[in-house]
């Protein structure tokens, strides 16, 4: 990308390229970004979540660190999870911004798997998975802008920030891993 590229211009970057894998490509990137997510997940990531819920993440966790992608596992530990919300015991509750990313980005991916063949309406998923990703790491280089002298952040010069950068850097791997499993 250029020397300032804005968000405008890494979203219709992804764009173009997401449009152009198939549906398994569409599915890969999907699993490639999730892994690389969980892969950089703090240490205590799970620390502030309800006991009752932490086996569930765990696992969802697990499932995607280790690649197995077993549907009907993904299904269990969030049919689990929604088990323990409409219960309401310990609710209301927040949960994290990095868990909320996690269960959106394994609802696009169990979307995914279950269409027969690409689509608008799958190309739009992987978009906002994309999104999704990207404005989890805005919101971290906003936050860190706000309590330190860090560079400056703007949708202007979007990739400024370290942390916008990483964020790409993500995104474009996970794409590219994505394109060798549609060249298979």
């Amino acid at each position: 990308m250029n020397a300032t590229t804005s968000y405008a211009d890494v979203i219709n970057s992804i764009a173009q390229t997401t449009s152009q894998l198939t549906l398994a490509g569409q599915s890969a990137f999907v699993q490639n970004l999730l892994r690389q997510f969980v892969q950089n997940l703090p240490d205590d990531w799970l620390d502030n979540e309800l006991d009752s819920e932490k086996p569930h993440y765990q696992a969802l966790f697990d499932i995607i660190n280790r690649q197995t992608w077993q549907t009907a596992s993904i299904e269990q530990a969030l049919n689990a999870l929604d088990d323990i919300m409409f219960t309401g015991d310990s609710y209301p509750h927040s949960t994290s911004d990095a868990i909320l990313l996690m269960l959106d980005m394994l609802g696009f991916y169990l979307s995914l798997t279950a269409m027969e063949e690409k689509s608008a309406v799958s190309d739009g998923w992987v978009i906002l998975t994309a999104e999704g990703y990207l404005d989890y790491y805005d919101q971290l280089a906003e936050d860190s802008s706000e309590n330190t002298d860090d560079v400056a952040h703007s949708f202007d010069d979007w990739l400024a920030h370290p942390l916008t950068q990483t964020a790409f850097n993500h995104v474009t791997h996970a794409l590219e891993l994505a394109k060798r499993t549609c060249q298979k």
